[in-house]
């Protein structure tokens, strides 16, 4: 696999890992099982890097893995760690924007690290840039130990050791061609908007703006499109990415579009190259993508690329 296995490789600005490296594995959102994270450490491990788990990361409290303080204890620890070189967050669902403010995050300035995750998770991998650590947004310990997530889950290992990695993804009607080369920002909508006109909010301006969501009523997403559209959020991008819309409701009485036609409506007349169908968000295919990473991204008619430069 390359010298990169064997020591640590610096480029770009971004430190990979090599075997012997410890890796935490937390919960800073939903309650998790034991056995539900047991084939993670085991993946984990065969990839030549050492897990540790956060001292909480079982516990209960109300539909949380544990309390508030509980929960922000564990990610205090490994950002503050300097032998934990990457941080994955175990599974989403809801919690992390009710710790997020009261992270420190200084500790990372001379030693930033990996933290692994989506959904929930977005509203903190948004701030990678500001907090001097690397989001990598992709599948999570929760799924590690389905056979249809393993695609997406060696995705993962190919980004933390640093190997060439580029998506495609396949062409699709509402596909916007060109070429942009920029960073990609972003994740699941609802977090995004979420993380807007508050201490935590996000700048996708210059970025590639990935989008996903689950389970969410159309009318809903596009009051949350809306949103995103009036905070400014829209404005200046270089790119956008729709990832996943996975399982969308309706009313009994229909809103008239679909969650591509919606999100097409906001990203349509913004001049920039826009692909949907990407494999990323609530599906099985869901590709690692790192944030805040040199990328090019071009979209024609034979369907989009991106291609990280490590």
């Amino acid at each position: 696999m390359g010298l990169f296995c064997l020591t640590h490789m610096k480029k770009n600005g971004l430190a990979f890992l090599a075997p012997g490296d410890e890796a935490a594995i937390i919960a800073i959102g939903k309650k998790v099982e034991k056995e539900d994270i047991l084939p993670a450490v085991r993946i984990i491990e065969g990839w030549g890097l050492k897990p540790r788990l956060g001292k909480n990361i079982f516990k209960s409290h109300l539909i949380f893995a544990g309390s508030d303080n509980e929960r922000l204890s564990d990610l205090q620890e490994m950002i503050d760690d300097r032998n934990i070189k990457a941080i994955f967050c175990a599974r989403g669902g809801y919690g992390a924007t009710r710790i997020l403010d009261r992270v420190n995050f200084s500790s990372l300035a001379g030693s930033p690290k990996w933290i692994v995750g989506f959904s929930d998770v977005s509203a903190l991998l948004v701030l990678g840039a500001e907090k001097h650590f690397y989001p990598l947004h992709g599948p999570m310990p929760f799924q590690y130990g389905l056979p249809e997530y393993a695609r997406s889950v060696e995705s993962v290992r190919t980004v933390l050791f640093g190997q060439p990695y580029s998506i495609y993804s396949e062409a699709h009607p509402f596909n916007i061609q060109g070429e942009v080369r920029a960073e990609v920002t972003g994740g699941n909508i609802t977090m995004l908007v979420h993380s807007t006109g508050v201490p935590s909010s996000f700048d996708p301006r210059g970025k590639i703006l990935l989008l996903e969501e689950v389970e969410e009523y159309l009318y809903r997403l596009d009051r949350l499109m809306t949103h995103l559209k009036r905070a400014g959020k829209l404005e200046g991008l270089a790119g956008v990415i729709v990832g996943h819309m996975t399982n969308m409701q309706d009313n009994d009485t229909p809103y008239g579009k679909t969650a591509y036609e919606i999100v097409l409506e906001y990203t349509a007349g913004l001049g920039v190259p826009v692909c949907f169908g990407f494999p990323s968000g609530h599906e099985p295919d869901n590709m690692a993508v790192p944030f805040n990473v040199p990328a090019r991204f071009s979209v024609s008619r034979d369907g989009a690329l991106l291609e990280f430069e490590f």
